[in-house]
Order: structure tokens, then C-alpha cells, then sequence
């Protein structure tokens, strides 16, 4: 596995391979607590003046700038993909997201 650190951006840039998943590890603050979650870069075209390879608009170094480090394996199972829905889990139903506004709109009514 090898990693690139932020300070280690331009090298990044320059090994970076077009087609290739590359793995950054962020950090999503809930409720219930902090959930470390992985998100996939696939650099799919070129800059046309540096030649950089690019993905969605970021250039291979400010990718690992901004989101490093960077990773060329995925990570571990412990660690759940950024936009993994889990199907299995419900979260709130329409009824309920209903029910709090009413409230909310009741409360204000009292004031």
C-alpha cells in the first residue's frame, strides 16, 4: 500500500495514473458520534496545460492537498464508503419529518 501525504502533492501529481481508484479516509461528524468514511477518486482525464490527471474538476494535487492523505488500496472493512446508503435502515419516515414540523409550527404559534 503506499500513501501520499499532503505535503507530498506534487509527487502525487506526477504518479498518478488515469483509470486508477485511489482512497482518501474523511471524517463525518454526526450525532451519534465521529464515523471515519472512505471516498474513491478516479482520475478519468488530463489538465490540458500541465497534464495532471483530473477527476470531476480537481487536479490529481489538490486532491491530495485538500482531502490527503491519499491511499492506492481500499481501506479495511471497519471503515464504511462515504455514500454507502444502508438499505436494512430506515431513518425517519415521511410521517414522522411530518410530525416535527407541525410541532415546531405550534410551538411558534404559542410565542
Amino acid at each position: 500500500m503506499t500513501v501520499w501525504q499532503p505535503k507530498d502533492a506534487k509527487k502525487f501529481g506526477l504518479q498518478a495514473k488515469l483509470n486508477m481508484p485511489y482512497y482518501t479516509i474523511e471524517t463525518s461528524v454526526n450525532p451519534w458520534g465521529e464515523e471515519p468514511l472512505w471516498k474513491e477518486w478516479v482520475f478519468t482525464d488530463r489538465l490540458p496545460i500541465f497534464g495532471t490527471p483530473t477527476a470531476g474538476g480537481v487536479d490529481a494535487q489538490s486532491a491530495c492537498r485538500r482531502f490527503g492523505p491519499m491511499y492506492d488500496e481500499k481501506p479495511g472493512r471497519h471503515i464504511r464508503a462515504m455514500f454507502e446508503c444502508d438499505d436494512d435502515q430506515v431513518y425517519a419516515e415521511p410521517g414522522d419529518v411530518l410530525k416535527v414540523r407541525g410541532s415546531r409550527g405550534r410551538q411558534k404559534a404559542r410565542r
